[in-house]
């Protein structure tokens, strides 16, 4: 078993990574007696997700000695440099919210009013093709990194897919063929770029928001169906199994 022979496990991700429970993180690195670096967030984006990756390996020469987890978040969310703040920020679709502080004084240096953030959107955002386009890039540009510095690795979609019937609460109209229309052409480029250049064999195909679905014993509380300690170790129990799979 692969985990075995490695010391470090880094993971990746957005706010199904980090909990107050038990993650799925904590459960493979105490399984495994590894050194857990878990560098997820709230909110984080897919652009967030792939920079730390990149960031860690640049301070951290541990790549004979890592292995990693990365769960994807969702391609609409953003990641902007914030010039007040000297730092990256993550838009969780603030950008379109009439009443938010995030493009607000004193948090960025000019305050970015709502009118002109609606101008922003309508002219460069909400298209699905760019969005999923992003997606695809991120992952391949990430699994090429991945093997050119012989990190092994998995990845997985903790609250998306493109291939799922859209009735996923973080679903919406993202599905990969909905958007042919935008560029006019069939099949489009992305799924072009999906069919031809992403690896498969590393790419858990199952959905961490989809296996806790409406089951509230598998929820962070009654309102909020963020994964608990128990679908965190279910979690970690499939990660585990598709690992031994992928690395025999």
């Amino acid at each position: 078993m692969i985990l075995h022979e490695k010391k470090n496990l880094l993971v990746l991700g957005c706010s199904f990574t980090v909990s107050e429970y038990k993650t799925f993180g904590e459960v493979i690195s105490e399984k495994y007696d590894m050194n857990l670096h878990n560098l997820g967030i709230e909110g984080g984006s897919n652009f967030y997700i792939q920079k730390k990756l990149i960031q860690f390996f640049g301070k951290n020469p541990l790549s004979r000695d890592t292995f990693v987890i990365i769960g994807w978040s969702h391609p609409q969310r953003r990641l902007y440099w914030n010039n007040k703040k000297k730092d990256w920020f993550n838009d969780t679709n603030h950008i379109n919210m009439k009443e938010t502080d995030r493009f607000k004084e004193p948090f960025i240096h000019k305050t970015w009013t709502y009118k002109e953030r609606q101008n922003f959107v309508t002219n460069f955002l909400n298209s699905s093709f760019a969005e999923n386009s992003h997606y695809i890039e991120h992952i391949i540009s990430t699994q090429s990194f991945m093997e050119l510095n012989k990190i092994p690795y998995i990845m997985f979609n903790s609250l998306w897919d493109m291939f799922s019937d859209g009735k996923n609460s973080y679903q919406g109209k993202m599905v990969i063929d909905i958007d042919w229309d935008e560029i006019g052409e069939r099949p489009n480029l992305n799924r072009e770029l999906w069919d031809n250049l992403v690896d498969k064999d590393t790419f858990y195909s199952k959905v961490f928001h989809e296996m806790i679905g409406e089951d509230k014993s598998l929820w962070y509380s009654e309102n909020d169906n963020h994964p608990n300690d128990i679908s965190h170790k279910l979690w970690s129990d499939k990660l585990i199994k598709f690992i031994k799979s992928v690395y025999v």
